[in-house]
């Protein structure tokens, strides 16, 4: 039996783990998801996708057994019509205790601050440097790139 699974701005996570597989292997990973979920579990599927908010609604259309459909039924108790939100829940509990999401580490804005006024004093130094400089706008154009540059170094050795 063929469903019509429309996913939509509040399914982003779902959208993301479509989009991390194959149309096929979605297809397989839904009837895995359904199976375990008759049975009272949650599937046990590594996932690893970021989730991106800017997603529009998303068409799909996924190929089920007529037996698990009607296990489900069952077991999960869905209204008619209402299985293509039985199917998402599924897959959303499936996708929180699966996707392993990266913690986001600790940023010291005391080392931010530093690194931002240490930039800051150099322009503020370069700009009294060129004050009476005929070409003291073209090189400021410089020393603002090499000093913003220097900066960006500095954060990318914080991560």
């Amino acid at each position: 039996m063929k469903f019509h699974l429309v996913l939509t701005k509040k399914d982003t996570d779902i959208i993301a783990f479509k989009n991390s597989v194959s149309p096929k292997t979605f297809g397989e990973l839904v009837t895995k998801i359904l199976k375990r979920a008759v049975r009272g579990r949650v599937a046990e599927i590594p996932m690893s996708f970021e989730i991106n908010d800017e997603v529009c609604e998303m068409h799909t259309k996924i190929e089920l057994d007529d037996e698990l459909v009607k296990e489900c039924k069952e077991v999960l108790g869905f209204e008619k019509g209402r299985f293509t939100a039985c199917v998402k829940q599924e897959i959303r509990r499936c996708i929180n205790k699966n996707l392993v999401i990266p913690k986001k580490e600790h940023i010291d804005n005391g080392h931010i601050k530093e690194i931002l006024d240490n930039a800051s004093l150099s322009i503020k130094k370069r700009k009294a440097e060129l004050v009476d400089s005929p070409e003291k706008f073209r090189k400021m154009h410089k020393s603002y790139r090499t000093i913003l540059s220097n900066a960006a170094h500095e954060f990318n050795k914080i991560n």
